[in-house]
């Protein structure tokens, strides 16, 4: 985060330039870089959202509760994550109950500059915190797109299933199962395409994984396009989303060497030639896993490195 980022840019509704002052230095007296402006009325208000960035307001206490209402409207139609805060000389019940009523963030008593200090500190971490959070967002939705364009110009068989129906199928699944576009398989199941050798091993798997049970990484089947004709595939079987919605990744390839042969060579990839061992490919491949298991709060992980003591 950039230094500008951590200035608080700070508009007072306060007729008072005294008074305004006071509240400014009691929050740089906390340590916090304020960069301050000052409106004393509705218009100003509208402007200055409209002109400059602001991340708080500040309402003077003197003004009356209808004035909180109109720069509330004001940061409303601005369309901008402003935090109001209601500034009060006394605080009773009614008064706290009334600011609230009126879109006040929160209230805060101008005797108590601690509290003052604290609530400011506060809010402004939270409004940092949205925008980091949408700034993320916005990250996802571009590393999404970007996923999507490589899903579709990949030349492998893929599709996304969701409760045992397609959500998702690239231009090379289509192809081998012989659809122009994908709202010809959309929603239908992916039992359709299996051939009845395999079709009870699939409904097992695929109601293991409805349950929220992990998929198994590969399986073979006997595959069966639309027209009758069979075909042996390997799938690979994977968690995934698509559009913030939970479902499994099967990469669909027709099988062109004996299975026992093709897990020979899968097994290969993941070992070390000369121990035996599994690789450092393998080793990420296990971590990223749990890591995605940690996060989503599933199961607790932990990582433990063991090294000899004087080894050469």
């Amino acid at each position: 985060m950039g230094k500008a980022d951590n200035i608080i840019r700070l508009l007072l509704v306060e007729e008072s330039v005294e008074d305004a002052e006071h509240v400014i230095s009691v929050i740089r007296n906390s340590g916090m870089a304020v960069r301050p402006s000052r409106a004393t009325d509705g218009e100003e208000v509208s402007s200055l959202l409209a002109e400059q960035g602001v991340d708080l307001v500040l309402v003077s206490p003197k003004l009356q509760s209808s004035k909180l209402k109109v720069v509330v409207e004001a940061i409303d139609k601005s369309g901008k994550d402003i935090v109001p805060l209601q500034l009060l000389d006394s605080l009773s019940a009614d008064n706290l109950a009334d600011a609230l009523r009126q879109g006040a963030r929160d209230v805060i008593p101008r005797a108590l500059p601690d509290i003052l200090q604290m609530i400011v500190k506060r809010e402004f971490e939270n409004l940092q915190a949205r925008r980091g959070l949408r700034r993320l967002e916005a990250s996802l939705r571009e590393s999404e797109r970007r996923c999507h364009s490589l899903l579709d110009s990949s030349r492998d068989p893929i599709a996304y299933v969701h409760d045992g129906m397609h959500v998702y199928a690239n231009r090379a699944y289509l192809e081998i199962f012989g659809f122009e576009d994908f709202e010809e398989i959309e929603g239908t199941p992916m039992l359709e395409f299996i051939g009845p050798k395999h079709a009870d091993e699939m409904k097992t798997v695929l109601r293991q994984i409805s349950k929220g049970e992990k998929p198994p990484e590969r399986m073979s089947v006997q595959a069966r396009t639309p027209e009758g004709t069979t075909f042996d595939a390997a799938l690979e079987l994977s968690e995934a989303s698509i559009d913030g919605e939970s479902c499994t990744q099967i990469v669909f390839r027709q099988q062109t060497v004996d299975a026992k042969v093709a897990e020979q060579l899968d097994t290969l990839k993941r070992q070390d030639l000369v121990t035996g061992l599994a690789n450092r490919q393998h080793f990420l491949t296990e971590m990223e896993k749990a890591v995605s298991s940690a996060i989503s709060g599933k199961i607790d992980q932990a990582l433990l490195y063991v090294e000899l003591d004087g080894y050469r």
